[in-house]
């Protein structure tokens, strides 16, 4: 038995090639229609969207009994377990990742459960970048500290068509989705030490993606980067978003494309942009 195991949860949305590539697992959360739940993982887009515009669904953590079953997999053959979760400020999915861990601890397996304080690709890029270190050679300890320390390096940075599905979860609060509504703006946020925050109005999804280009420009200057773009049912935009940033930016080690999860869309809505970025290697400090 050797090496290193990598769990992350679904909201990562980490795209299929690199969870084959650096053997991640996913903790699969839920989404409810009313009496029926789905595993995320078992709902595409078309089938979540085409529900959502009868029923508002709702979404839950991962069970114990979820992330337990990923751990005993991984340790028939690995060593020890990190695992990324999404920010404990939007779900209690870390609470379960650890609940699960102590149930291991006869089991000869050592687990490591770091909360990303991100949420979609702020925390797949962390799953990404700890299944890179291993395929380097580094150890679980190092890992760790790596991951850790990108931990608040994680830009994230979200255009919404609407404040309602945030205020409907609990996401936001109701003062600014009315704001935001009566205004029509194109609400840009952030999310900062773990939770969503409002950041600026932009008055068209135009000069949206204008200015989230412009605040990443701002932050990476000439420096190489990761990033990650996506979309929930707005996928020229994404692709818009992609180009321009690639063509501004040109010094990307990575730009990935991964369109949000259902569990993300159920509070960001359909027409949502999506954008998450770090420096790469992390600057100092």
């Amino acid at each position: 038995m050797a090496g290193i195991g990598f769990v992350t949860d679904s909201t990562a949305h980490v795209p299929d090639d690199l969870i084959a590539k650096y053997d991640l697992r996913i903790a699969n959360l839920t989404v409810q229609f009313g009496q029926e739940s789905f595993l995320e993982h078992d709902l595409t887009a078309d089938e979540f969207f085409r529900r959502m515009k009868i029923k508002q669904p709702t979404s839950s953590q991962p069970t114990p009994d979820e992330f337990l079953r990923v751990y005993e997999d991984l340790a028939k053959d690995h060593d020890s377990i990190i695992v990324v979760t999404l920010s404990h400020k939007l779900s209690g999915t870390i609470n379960t990742a650890r609940l699960a861990a102590g149930m291991m601890q006869d089991k000869g397996v050592k687990i490591t459960v770091i909360d990303s304080l991100s949420a979609w690709m702020g925390t797949g890029l962390q799953a990404i970048a700890a299944g890179q270190a291993a395929a380097d050679g580094k150890s679980h300890a190092e890992i760790v500290t790596l991951v850790e320390r990108l931990v608040p390096k994680m830009q994230v940075l979200l255009v919404v068509d609407t404040l309602e599905y945030l205020q409907r979860g609990g996401r936001i609060g109701g003062a600014q989705a009315l704001i935001g509504n009566m205004l029509q703006i194109k609400p840009l946020l952030c999310v900062r030490d773990g939770a969503v925050q409002p950041l600026e109005r932009v008055r068209t999804k135009r000069k949206a993606i204008e200015r989230v280009v412009e605040i990443m420009a701002q932050h990476i200057g000439t420096q190489p980067y990761t990033a990650a773009v996506g979309h929930a049912q707005a996928e020229a935009e994404a692709e818009q978003l992609h180009a321009t940033i690639r063509q501004r930016l040109p010094q990307a080690r990575n730009i990935y494309t991964s369109p949000v999860s259902p569990v993300i869309a159920v509070h960001i809505g359909p027409g949502a942009l999506g954008l998450v970025y770090y420096v790469d290697p992390p600057a100092a400090g």
